[in-house]
């Protein structure tokens, strides 16, 4: 109800406290803040529960209007609560804070060289599906694959089996051949496939609990082929307790890997199970873009928190649902929104109302990109 002009002002109690948070009154130990509410000058602390983010984030911006910070500021504010971090960092963008904050930087390829079985048979198939190869050259490397896949090991033992089942399907010495050499130049352009440990990266999380994967220098299908098979290492490191706490994991520039419409990645599968069923393995999902009318609708949706930058009103029509307690006319002045200002929203058990907020200016790491000048 609007309080009447004059009308008494009181103190909440905690009886009420308890009724307005479903019973609950909040934890301030578990809270982080993000920002401030202005009105006129004074200011009110923008605090949130980490929790909320188990049913995944949506961060949404035009270049420059203030994502990036507000990531390094989230991720500096969840490694204070000890909270395990896994953030894919599409620009290098975040090394430094990264380094700052006593987390560790990895480069695919280099550091860490996914392996090939963390793909599924379905993904293997999209994976080749411009290789060229015959029907039965296609038959040879799918079964060749599931045997490895059950055998994991090095990519010596994926090109055993290929030799194997050419062998059994009685095809022709060129065929085979053929096979191999069109597979090797496959990984090889790839690059970034490779024989490291898994449970590496899962001692590495548990350890230094901020993992910043970097993929500058590296072109779309290896970022694709290393989102997806990070997250299924992830979804296997918490099924077996190699990890045994929760992770939040970021995703930056996600309509790349999450695309509109009937259009294919490697990685768009394993996404969205993660966004439909991340929670039950203790997987949260923060997805970043400046285009999210060029994601996957059901991306866009489920994510149940929302903080929203200055954008275009065009790439907001496919989050309008999510801001129907905004009028029109704030809808329309968002594109206009200051740098660092954003809408906080979500789902109506968690967000009761959008909220206008200031991100806090209080970051202590280094800021990774900047707007330049071309006076500086």
């Amino acid at each position: 109800c609007a309080p009447r002009p004059s009308g008494h002002v009181y103190r909440v109690g905690s009886e009420i406290l308890s009724i307005l948070f479903n019973g609950k009154i909040p934890d301030k130990k578990k809270m982080i803040r993000l920002g401030y509410i202005r009105s006129g000058d004074k200011k009110l602390e923008f605090i949130i529960d980490p929790d909320i983010m188990m049913r995944h984030a949506e961060v949404i911006g035009r270049t420059g209007s203030g994502k990036s910070y507000l990531i390094g500021l989230l991720m500096e504010r969840l490694r204070e609560k000890n909270i395990l971090q896994v953030n894919f960092d599409a620009f290098g963008e975040y090394e430094d804070a990264v380094n700052e904050l006593g987390g560790v930087n990895i480069r695919p390829g280099k550091d860490f060289s996914p392996p090939l079985w963390t793909l599924t048979v379905d993904q293997f198939a999209f994976l080749i599906d411009d290789l060229g190869l015959t029907e039965l050259q296609s038959r040879i490397a799918l079964e060749a694959f599931r045997i490895y896949k059950i055998k994991r090991g090095d990519l010596n033992v994926f090109f055993e089996a290929v030799s194997e089942v050419a062998n059994k399907m009685r095809a022709l010495p060129e065929t085979r051949e053929n096979t191999i050499s069109r597979l090797r130049v496959l990984l090889d352009s790839l690059g970034i496939a490779g024989n490291s440990d898994p449970e590496n990266l899962a001692k590495l999380l548990n350890e230094k609990k901020l993992v910043n994967i970097i993929f500058t220098g590296l072109g779309t299908l290896q970022r694709d082929f290393t989102v997806a098979s990070i997250l299924t290492l992830l979804k296997e490191f918490r099924e077996k307790k190699l990890v045994k706490r929760a992770v939040l994991v970021s995703i930056d520039e996600a309509h790349l890997y999450v695309p509109s419409g009937s259009r294919k990645t490697l990685s768009k599968e394993v996404v969205m199970n993660m966004l439909r069923y991340g929670r039950h393995y203790g997987i949260a999902l923060v997805l970043v873009t400046q285009l999210p009318s060029s994601m996957d609708e059901e991306a866009v949706e489920m994510p149940a928190l929302k903080i929203v930058f200055s954008i275009s009103y065009d790439q907001l029509r496919g989050i309008r649902f999510a801001l129907s307690d905004l009028p029109d006319d704030i809808l329309h002045t968002i594109s206009k929104m200051e740098v660092g200002r954003a809408i906080i929203t979500g789902t109506r058990d968690l967000i009761r109302y959008s909220a206008i907020i200031e991100v806090d200016s209080n970051r202590k790491t280094r800021h990774g990109a900047p707007t330049p000048s071309f006076f500086d």
